[in-house]
C-alpha cells in the first residue's frame, strides 16, 4: 500500500474527523529546499484524508515567536547584533514592505509554497500567545514547574529547583531568550534578564515581575510543542528525525501533554532528510538550495511525484546538475503509464497524489529529453511533431502539459544542464574550401 494512504488509514482509525494535518517552521533564516519535502508530505497525507472521504485542513504554522538565535548570512551583523534574542516577529525586516524579520522570511517561503500550488492554512505561534489561546497550557505548565523539572531530569536535564518552564519579554530591552523566571505566584512572573544567560544573546540585567499571559512570554520548546498539539487539536505532525530519536523533543513532549496537559500526542513518523548533492540543509546558517530554487525546479505535480515517489522514511537525494531532471521526467511517465494500466497501483497512486486535481491527466507525453532537443531548433513546430508522434490531435491535458515541458525545457537549459546537451543551429551554410580528395569522396 502506498505510505499516505497507510498514514491515512491511521488517522481515520485512531482520531476524529474533520482531521488537522500540521507541521511548524521558525523563520530564523532563508526556506531551503530540505523543507519542501516535509511540506509536500505532510500536503500528501491531508490530501490522502480526502482521497478516503474524510474532511482534512492543511495546517503549515510559523514559529515566529521563538527568539533570535542565529545570524542568517543574508544579515549585516553590525545591524542585528542587537536583535539577538528578541522574538522574532519583533525583529525589524532588511527590507521595508515586511512587519519584521519573520514576516520577510515567511513571504519568500509562502511564495515557494504557492509555486508548488499548496494552500494551507498559516497560523503563527505569536499569535496564539497573543490572543491568549496558549494561556491555559502556561498556567498548567507554571503550575506544575516541578512536575516538568522532573521530567527533564528524566531525560538528564537537570535544572535548579527555581527554574520555570517561561521566558517572559523584558520590559527593558525587549529581549525574550535571556531571561529567566525565577517564581510564579499564580498570577505573575519574576524574571532576570541575564547578561550571559546564552552565548548568543546579552541581556541587560533588568529585574522584574509580569504578566506571562497573552504574549507577555513563551513556553520553551519542549514545553511548547505539546501545549500547541493540545490547543490546535493536532491529529498527525511528522517531522524530521532529529526530532524522534531517542530523548528528543517528541519523547519529552509525549511526556509533558500526558502528565502535564491531560492529553495525547497527534500520530506521527519521522522524516528522513532531504539532501541536494549529499548535504544537509540549514536556513539559519544559509546552506543549501533555498526553497524557491527547488520550487521552480520541476514543475509542482512533478516535485510532488518526485517526493511522494520515496517513502519518507528514507533519505531523498536530489542533484539537479546534469540529466537528473530528464530522468526525473521519464520516470514519471513510466508511473504515467502505470496509472493508466492500473489506477489502484502504488505507482497509480503516487500519480494520483501527485496530480491533485479532478482534471484528467494525459495519455501521451513526448518525452522531455526530446523536447529539450527540438526547442533548439527554432524552425521546428513542437505540437505538430507531437501530433504526428501521437498519431492522432492532442487533448487539452496533453496540450498542457506539452506547453510545460516546453516551459521547464528552457529553464533547464538555461540553468542545470550541461554544455553537451545545447547546441546552436547556423543561419546559413558555412563557407569552406573542399581539397581535391574531399570533393571526390563527397
Amino acid at each position: 500500500m502506498f505510505w499516505a494512504d497507510t498514514i491515512a488509514n491511521e488517522i481515520i482509525t485512531k482520531r476524529q474527523a474533520p482531521y488537522r494535518v500540521f507541521d511548524w517552521w521558525t523563520p530564523s533564516g532563508m526556506p531551503h529546499a530540505g523543507h519542501v519535502r516535509t511540506l509536500l508530505i505532510h500536503n500528501a497525507i491531508a490530501y490522502g484524508l480526502k482521497l478516503h472521504g474524510q474532511a482534512s485542513t492543511y495546517f503549515y504554522g510559523w514559529d515566529d515567536m521563538d527568539p533570535m538565535d542565529g545570524l542568517p548570512p543574508d544579515l549585516d551583523a553590525a545591524t542585528y547584533n542587537q536583535y539577538m534574542g528578541m522574538p522574532l516577529y519583533k525583529v525589524p525586516a532588511p527590507k521595508p514592505g515586511f512587519a519584521s524579520l519573520a514576516d520577510y522570511y515567511t513571504a519568500k517561503y509562502l511564495e515557494a509554497i504557492e509555486t508548488l500550488e499548496i494552500y494551507p492554512e498559516v497560523p503563527k505561534t505569536s499569535e496564539l500567545y497573543e490572543s491568549g489561546q496558549l494561556n491555559s497550557m502556561i498556567a498548567l505548565a507554571l503550575d506544575d514547574a516541578a512536575k516538568i523539572r522532573a521530567i527533564y531530569a528524566d531525560f538528564g536535564v537537570i535544572h535548579s529547583s527555581d527554574w520555570h518552564p517561561f521566558q517572559v519579554v523584558c520590559d527593558n530591552c525587549g529581549k525574550l531568550g535571556t531571561t529567566y523566571v525565577t517564581d510564579w505566584d499564580g498570577e505573575t512572573v519574576a524574571y532576570r534578564c541575564m547578561p550571559n544567560l546564552v552565548t548568543w544573546a546579552q541581556g541587560c540585567g533588568h529585574e522584574g515581575r509580569k504578566s506571562p499571559y497573552n504574549g507577555n512570554g513563551k513556553l520553551p520548546w519542549k514545553v511548547e510543542w505539546p501545549a500547541v498539539w493540545m490547543v490546535m487539536e493536532e491529529d498527525y505532525e511528522g517531522g524530521g528525525k532529529d526530532h524522534f530519536t531517542r530523548n528528543s523533543s517528541r519523547d519529552y513532549g509525549r511526556r509533558i501533554v500526558r502528565d502535564v496537559f491531560g492529553g495525547e500526542e497527534p500520530i506521527g513518523y519521522p522524516h528522513e532528510f532531504f539532501l541536494i548533492g549529499g548535504k544537509k540543509m540549514s536556513s539559519s546558517k544559509g546552506l543549501g538550495l533555498t526553497a524557491n530554487d527547488a520550487a521552480h525546479i520541476l514543475p509542482p505535480r512533478l516535485m510532488r511525484f518526485f517526493v511522494y515517489r520515496i517513502s519518507p522514511q528514507r533519505q531523498l537525494n536530489f542533484t539537479p546538475e546534469g540529466d537528473s531532471i530528464p530522468l526525473i521526467f521519464d520516470e514519471f511517465d513510466r508511473a504515467l503509464t502505470a496509472y493508466h494500466t492500473d489506477p489502484e497501483s502504488d505507482l497509480g497512486r503516487v500519480v494520483l497524489y501527485a496530480h491533485q486535481s479532478d482534471s484528467p491527466l494525459p495519455q501521451y507525453t513526448m518525452r522531455f529529453s526530446k523536447v529539450t532537443f527540438l526547442i533548439q531548433m527554432p524552425h521546428i513546430n513542437i505540437r505538430e511533431i507531437a501530433v504526428r508522434e501521437k498519431g492522432d490531435a492532442l487533448t487539452s491535458a496533453e496540450d498542457e502539459e506539452l506547453a510545460v515541458r516546453i516551459e521547464y525545457a528552457r529553464r533547464w537549459l538555461s540553468t542545470y544542464a550541461d554544455e553537451s546537451a545545447k547546441f546552436t543551429l547556423q543561419p546559413d551554410m558555412p563557407t569552406v574550401t573542399l581539397t581535391h580528395e574531399q570533393a571526390v569522396y563527397l
